[in-house]
Order: C-alpha cells, then structure tokens, then sequence
C-alpha cells in the first residue's frame, strides 16, 4: 500500500468516525430539549409558499401581490391548493412587502424564534394557527401565543 492509499484510508476512517459522532450528538441532543414536529400537508403548503415569496424578494423587492408569487408557486404545483390550507379549508394570509435581506441583515439583534411571519392560516384547527416565519420555520400556535405575535396591520384577518 502506498503513501496515498493509506492517507486516503485514514480520512475513509476520520470521517466514519466523524459521522458516528455527528449521528450520536443529534440523537441525543445537547442542552434545551425540543420536539421533532413532522410536517403536515399544511406545514408543506405554508414553506412552498414562503419559498415562494423569498425567491421572488430574492430578486430585487419583496412582493406586494399573490400576482408576483404565482408563477414560482405554478412550478411547485397547484397553486390554488398550496395557498390554501387543507386544514380549515380557507386561503392562507400573506404578509406582504417584508424585505427578508433587511431583515436577515438585522438578524444578530432579534431574540431567537422571532423572525417575522411571512404567512399563517386563519382559522386554523382545535384552538390553534400554523405559521410560517422567514426563516422558513412552521409552528402551531394556540390563541394565547398568535395574539402576541408582531404582525402588520395590512396581514388582517386576525
């Protein structure tokens, strides 16, 4: 065996290694313990559409319509069924006009999980909305917690 073969078998070993130690560490966790959420039907609507609205404020300003997003929703399927959620049966509420490199930019001054909501249903299901955020995270929120989120006048119904 040669200089390189055994170089090349010793990264083969670091990186095993490695990624037993990176698989250990997420199985177990480390510190705050937090709950695994699988994704709903609803939960994948709410990120095709803030996927959606990024793209598109990628591209210059955020968008102001459902006009500007429609054609990136059209590539990820129908978008009369993922603007709506499937679990009130009623079309989402966009928040329009967030510029998220603004905001991304003053990230380092926001408190954790409190990024701005890009959109949410507007009923919901049992007591409780799902929303998305800009930094694409989908959560269930009871009554209590949505009256206090920070929302923009213009983001009605409430």
């Amino acid at each position: 065996m040669n200089a390189c073969e055994n170089h090349l078998r010793t990264i083969g070993r670091t990186f095993i290694v490695l990624a037993f130690l990176a698989s250990a560490i997420m199985v177990l966790g480390c510190g705050k313990q937090t709950v695994a959420v699988k994704r709903s039907e609803d939960g994948n609507n709410l990120a095709c559409v803030a996927m959606a609205y990024k793209q598109v404020a990628g591209q210059g300003n955020p968008p102001r319509s459902i006009n500007e997003i429609m054609p990136v929703l059209e590539k990820m399927g129908d978008p009369q069924t993922l603007l709506r959620s499937p679990r009130d049966g009623q079309p989402y509420v966009i928040v329009w006009g967030i510029d998220f490199r603004k905001v991304m930019a003053g990230r380092n001054k926001m408190s954790p999980g409190n990024m701005p909501i890009i959109a949410y249903e507007q009923q919901g299901k049992d007591g409780k909305r799902m929303a998305i955020d800009l930094g694409m995270k989908v959560k269930e929120y009871t009554a209590e917690e949505f009256a206090r989120l920070k929302l923009p006048p213009s983001s009605t119904p409430r």
